[in-house]
């Protein structure tokens, strides 16, 4: 395998702060982008498997292009036709929730969801829009979030987690995007998702969950793997235990809707 494809290979298995469908699209565009020998696709479907198991729509297009190999079709109209449709499924998305979001304008959201901004980006031409972005801890990646939003000229605040309930009151709903959603009705998404879902229901504020169907599992399985203690707080004491989680389960009963493409 080329060395420069190995390094973008390890810079998205390294990447914490963007969103799974950000990923993907990186993924997408290495692949079509570059030439790579049936033998080499083989072994980047493997190492990419492997490193990013919790991202149910990576699997879900990975076992899409293993069939596409398997079946002798085209890799390369396979990584076209994802990289065509992907505008559409925002569109789709949005044409779906709007009947839920035509009257909200003060949103609350957590962490780096490309396909939160783009519904917010859409919206934002009918209506002008207050969004809350939590911080999301310990990667910080509402942070990225909230400076492609300012960019587009929505206005936005920046808070922490501990901020929600404060916020919350304020706003019409919570829109999150989702890692997985699973065969029961629950979804995966980055920690602090469920707190905001709990709070929502104490406060009367729907909780709309939205994501491509490449986002649908066929199971109910949830791994929840520790991350590096030194993320939270890089200290050398025994006497505390750190534990970091990038993710976490929402029950369904804590969701007012899951709209997909």
């Amino acid at each position: 395998m080329k060395k420069r494809i190995e390094i973008e290979i390890k810079k998205i298995l390294n990447d914490k702060t963007s969103g799974s469908n950000d990923l993907l699209a990186d993924i997408n565009s290495l692949l079509l982008h570059n030439t790579i020998n049936l033998s080499e696709l083989k072994l980047i479907i493997k190492k990419l498997k492997k490193g990013l198991p919790t991202f149910t729509n990576i699997q879900n297009y990975l076992d899409g292009l293993e069939k596409k190999i398997r079946s002798k079709d085209s890799a390369g109209k396979f990584f076209l036709s994802f990289n065509q449709t992907e505008k559409n499924i925002y569109d789709s998305i949005f044409k779906n929730i709007f009947t839920y979001l035509s009257n909200k304008k003060n949103i609350l959201t957590i962490s780096n969801s490309k396909t939160v901004f783009e519904i917010l980006y859409r919206l934002n031409s009918v209506n002008k829009l207050s969004v809350f972005i939590c911080e999301s801890r310990p990667g910080n990646e509402g942070r990225l979030l909230a400076e492609k939003l300012a960019d587009k000229k929505i206005k936005t605040q920046l808070i922490t987690e501990a901020q929600i309930a404060r916020y919350l009151e304020k706003c019409d709903c919570i829109l999150t995007g989702a890692d997985s959603i699973l065969k029961n009705g629950d979804v995966i998404n980055k920690v602090g998702s469920l707190q905001l879902a709990v709070l929502g229901k104490y406060y009367g504020k729907p909780f709309y969950v939205i994501a491509d169907k490449l986002k649908l599992s066929s199971n109910n399985k949830f791994i929840q793997t520790e991350e590096p203690r030194k993320e939270i707080w890089n200290t050398h004491t025994k006497k505390i235990r750190v534990e970091n989680f990038y993710f976490e389960r929402i029950p369904k009963l804590l969701i007012s809707k899951i709209i997909t493409n």
